[in-house]
């Protein structure tokens, strides 16, 4: 079976907390879930792990939740996206973002494409593109823009799940890191996702096509 001819499906959870008024990161919406590749025989063989976040900006603003304070309240790694994404005033996308795309934006909420993990055996086969594009496509209604963070995972801190990292084989990348980013943005480009200017992050606007893969 070639990469062309590859089936890959996504199974995921969500979480959404049903208050209608408490903590402002109520306001984002979780997707996670596990990787698999299928093959001829319709049997799945779990690849990898994927996580996503939604951030409803349209419901923030109903419900007179500052964006900021909605993604400080649900982690700094989120609240890393707040200044390049929306700027110091959050009123909209910020002027970077305008810039970068060079069209206007419809809607108004922000799909973050967390991460996407793959076990060693099944990288290089355009798994991890497939994924992103049906992240994309799947998670995306109602947002003007998906954004991910190009920063490779060999350089995070450890998380609780170290039997699952340990699988990753990331002591197996390379080791400059600069080199492994600007790798990292030139994949996530071949999804159209264009880079914000000094800044780690990239971004895509929902009123374009998605390459295909």
């Amino acid at each position: 079976m070639t990469s062309e001819d590859l089936l890959i499906e996504l199974k995921w959870g969500s979480t959404s907390l049903v208050e209608e008024f408490g903590e402002p990161d109520r306001l984002i919406y979780e997707y996670y879930g596990a990787i698999n590749r299928v093959d001829e025989y319709e049997e799945s063989t779990r690849v990898g792990k994927f996580r996503a976040q939604y951030v409803d900006v349209v419901r923030a603003i109903n419900e007179h939740e500052d964006i900021f304070e909605v993604m400080d309240c649900h982690s700094s790694s989120m609240l890393e996206y707040f200044d390049p994404i929306f700027g110091k005033n959050s009123t909209g996308f910020s002027d970077l973002v305008m810039e970068t795309l060079n069209h206007s934006i419809n809607d108004e909420n922000l799909l973050i494409l967390d991460r996407v993990e793959l076990l060693p055996e099944f990288r290089g086969e355009k798994i991890g593109l497939k994924a992103l594009r049906h992240m994309m496509t799947r998670f995306s209604a109602g947002a003007g823009i998906v954004a991910l963070k190009a920063f490779p995972l060999q350089y995070e801190a450890h998380r609780d799940d170290d039997l699952w990292r340990s699988k990753l084989l990331l002591e197996d990348f390379e080791s400059n890191q600069n080199f492994s980013i600007e790798k990292l943005k030139n994949y996530y480009e071949k999804l159209g996702f264009k880079r914000l200017p000094d800044t780690d992050i990239m971004i895509f606007s929902t009123a374009f096509i998605i390459p295909s893969i």
